[in-house]
């Protein structure tokens, strides 16, 4: 019995290494959609959103993220779990009103297999001091670079919101306030679960 859980965390392991290679290679073929277009011009937005949705079912890409409080959060060891990662920054108006419903989120689902991470493009001390005031329940990551543009490689829109299911799979992908979408939002979260 042992051999055979041996066995199939090897093929778990080795199946993400290999899709988490070809992570970039589909992100590259997906935003072909995005080719000729200029952010400003009026279907930038509808093509961002059929982009992102190609997106959906592959491996994601390899991710370590250290919390404030020096916890370290890799997707490799979150196998088995659901994971919801929410990019952010301090003076992001949309970001802030949606940590309330971000907070329901995570209250609902406290007693699940569900990790909230909340990448913020804030350096610590900012971030403490944000912190003091506002109420955010996700595990708050620092800045650490540019993990939605480099590692993701999503075009950088406040807030984002990633769901990673527990193959390790993206699931949902979504650029802009959440506040409006809680049915939709749970509904993926529990399918994911």
């Amino acid at each position: 019995m042992k051999q055979i859980k041996f066995l199939v965390l090897l093929m778990i392991i080795f199946s993400n290494l290999t899709f988490g290679q070809d992570y970039s290679e589909q992100n590259k073929k997906c935003s072909e959609v995005l080719k000729d277009i200029k952010i400003g011009d009026d279907i930038f937005w509808e093509k961002l959103k059929l982009r992102d949705s190609c997106l959906i079912g592959l491996q994601a890409p390899h991710f370590e993220l250290k919390t404030l409080e020096n916890e370290l959060f890799e997707n490799n060891n979150l196998l088995g779990k659901v994971v919801v990662l929410n990019f952010w920054f301090t003076n992001c108006a949309p970001c802030i009103e949606e940590m309330p419903f971000l907070n329901k989120i995570v209250s609902d689902y406290k007693n699940t297999d569900v990790v909230f991470l909340s990448v913020a493009n804030d350096d610590s001390l900012k971030l403490q001091n944000f912190l003091k005031t506002t109420k955010f329940d996700f595990k708050v990551v620092p800045y650490r670079g540019r993990v939605l543009i480099d590692t993701f490689k999503l075009f950088s829109a406040w807030p984002t919101t990633i769901i990673i299911n527990k193959l390790g799979k993206i699931c949902f992908i979504n650029q802009g306030s959440l506040s409006d979408k809680e049915g939709n939002f749970k509904n993926i979260l529990d399918k994911a679960l």
